[in-house]
């Protein structure tokens, strides 16, 4: 199993930022929309990994980004870390 306390402490620093998205079931909304296509749905998938790519380039794209401790990412990254941060808590 990965070691997912640094992208715990990002998620967390995120949501420092931005308590109003603090729900595991909003970021999941946000992130995943509200039903993945048959097969896609499961850890690791590519269907799952393609839409959270597109997101990032889309963010970028669109100037969506954060600045955390001096780091820059796509609004769907913090998102995601701030996802792991709530589940690992």
């Amino acid at each position: 199993m990965p070691d997912t306390r640094a992208a715990a402490a990002v998620g967390r620093r995120y949501l420092e930022q931005y308590p109003q998205e603090a729900s595991a079931q909003w970021l999941e909304q946000q992130l995943f929309g509200t039903k993945l296509p048959a097969g896609d749905a499961g850890p690791g998938s590519n269907g799952l990994l393609e839409r959270l790519r597109r997101g990032r380039q889309q963010d970028f794209s669109a100037g969506a980004i954060v600045v955390l401790d001096g780091w820059f990412f796509a609004r769907t990254e913090a998102r995601l870390l701030a996802l792991i941060s709530l589940q690992a808590a």
